[in-house]
C-alpha cells in the first residue's frame, strides 16, 4: 500500500490524500486498486484506461493574461495526457538523464523535423487557399516564427526528447517551461516516496497521475 499523499500549495503543487487505491471512475483522476493490470496497445499506442496509478498530484501554473486562454489550456491539457501516459519507471529514468544531461541533443533534431513537416502543410495549407507560392511561403514562415515544436510533456518533466507532439504558440510553451522549474523537484520527490513502496514490477507497470490546472 502507497503511503497517504500529503496536501501541500508551495509552488503550485497539491496532492490528493486517499490512503488505500481505489477504483477509477469515469471522469475522474482517482487512483485504481490493483497493481496486476499492464497497458495494452499495438506498436507505440497504449490504451490506459484502466492501469494501476499513484495517487494524484495536481500541480498549479499561472497563465500570463497577454497569453491566449485556449491555447494555454490545450498546451497544459496536452502536457498532463503525456506524462499520465509515462510509467513511474520512465518518468524517474527520463528524469534522471535531464538532470545529469539536461536537454537531450536528439530532441533538437526531432522539433526541427516537426517544424519542417509543419511550415510544409502551412504553405499548401494556404496554397490551397488561393496563394500564390510566394505569398503562402512569406506568410507560413511569419507563422512558423510565432511557433514552437511541442515535447507533450516537457523534458524537463519527464518528456522524452524524440516525443513532438505538434506546434504550438511559442510564448505560451516558454512560460510552462519557465513554471516548471519552480515545480517539478516537489513532483519528484512526491514519486521518489511512492516508488520506495512499489516492487520493481510495480515500478514498471504502474503509471503518473498528474493533474495540471491552472
Amino acid at each position: 500500500m502507497f503511503p497517504q499523499a500529503s496536501l501541500a500549495t508551495d509552488n503550485g503543487i497539491m496532492f490528493a490524500s486517499p490512503g488505500n487505491f481505489n477504483k477509477l471512475e469515469a471522469g475522474t483522476a482517482k487512483v485504481v486498486d490493483r497493481l496486476g493490470s499492464v497497458s495494452k496497445g499495438t506498436g507505440n499506442v497504449r490504451h490506459l484506461d484502466d492501469v494501476p496509478r499513484i495517487n494524484e498530484i495536481e500541480v498549479k501554473f499561472k497563465r500570463n493574461i497577454k497569453h491566449d486562454p485556449e491555447e494555454f489550456a490545450r498546451q497544459l491539457k496536452d502536457q498532463e495526457k503525456g506524462m499520465n501516459e509515462l510509467t513511474v519507471d520512465e518518468y524517474l529514468r527520463n528524469r534522471e538523464k535531464y538532470i545529469a544531461e539536461g536537454r537531450a541533443i536528439e530532441g533538437n533534431a526531432a522539433q526541427k523535423m516537426a517544424r519542417q513537416e509543419a511550415l510544409k502543410d502551412k504553405i499548401t495549407e494556404l496554397r490551397k487557399q488561393g496563394l500564390s507560392r510566394a505569398d503562402a511561403t512569406k506568410q507560413a514562415s511569419e507563422w512558423m516564427d510565432t511557433q514552437a515544436a511541442l515535447h507533450n510533456p516537457d523534458q524537463i518533466a519527464g518528456g522524452r526528447a524524440d516525443n513532438i507532439g505538434g506546434l504550438g504558440d511559442k510564448r505560451v510553451n516558454s512560460s510552462l517551461g519557465s513554471q516548471w522549474k519552480y515545480r517539478i523537484d516537489i513532483v519528484d520527490e512526491q514519486i521518489r516516496k511512492m516508488a520506495k513502496n512499489m516492487s520493481p514490477k510495480e515500478i514498471k507497470n504502474t503509471y503518473l497521475n498528474v493533474k495540471l490546472t491552472q
